[in-house]
């Protein structure tokens, strides 16, 4: 019920905004209207994402760091921050189809990341995930800051090391690290709150790599 009123609560705001950018731009505006439409939309655009940004700001600060299991109150804004994220992602992907999430976009909403980042895959909780220099995450991969089990929500940080690549189609649980120069093959799986040394890993869940496997 919490996350649906949180969604609604959001979806309202951003029609709002929607129908205030379309009236300023359509209606009080002298501009015609194939510059008064774009000009709308992208002004809702960039209203919505700063709107997103503040309240997941917030919302992280209230949940402050977490490791592991989190309580009822700690879930709530744990809430609160990844709707305000999805929606923001969402409409990016929307006004942007075919076209890559561009870094900065994770970084307002608290991803680390070193230079040269590739990323072709799925970030969630971005605030959890931390990479290093000269990454490559491959498509559909997914790194994820949070899980459930047995009915309970777990977070973790994710933290891959420099000049590491990510398969495509990988899954990284929450909690994981993993060391520079680390190559995980496409469709693996790292099982929460692992650490994987240097080398190179596949399977599900991922074990190492040998010379006989590559065969």
């Amino acid at each position: 019920m919490f996350f649906m009123m949180i969604q609604l609560i959001m979806m309202l705001l951003a029609f709002g905004l929607l129908g205030l950018s379309l009236d300023f731009f359509l209606n009080r505006s002298a501009l015609p209207l194939y510059f008064a439409l774009p000009l709308a939309i992208l002004t809702w655009y960039l209203s919505i994402l700063i709107l997103m940004v503040v309240i997941n700001k917030f919302a992280r600060w209230r949940l402050g760091d977490v490791e592991g299991e989190m309580t009822p109150a700690q879930i709530r804004w744990w809430v609160l921050s990844n709707t305000s994220y999805d929606i923001a992602l969402n409409l990016t992907k929307l006004l942007f189809f075919h076209s890559p999430i561009p870094n900065f976009f994770y970084k307002l909403f608290g991803m680390k990341m070193g230079k040269n980042l590739a990323n072709f895959g799925y970030i969630y909780d971005p605030d959890a995930i931390e990479v290093g220099d000269n990454v490559l995450i491959g498509t559909y991969a997914i790194l994820s800051g949070h899980y459930i089990n047995k009915g309970k929500i777990y977070r973790g940080k994710v933290k891959v090391g420099n000049n590491s690549i990510i398969g495509a189609s990988t899954i990284i649980a929450p909690g994981v690290k993993i060391e520079d120069n680390t190559e995980i093959f496409a469709h693996s799986l790292v099982l929460p709150f692992r650490k994987v040394t240097t080398g190179r890993w596949a399977g599900i869940p991922i074990r190492p790599v040998k010379k006989n496997d590559e065969k």
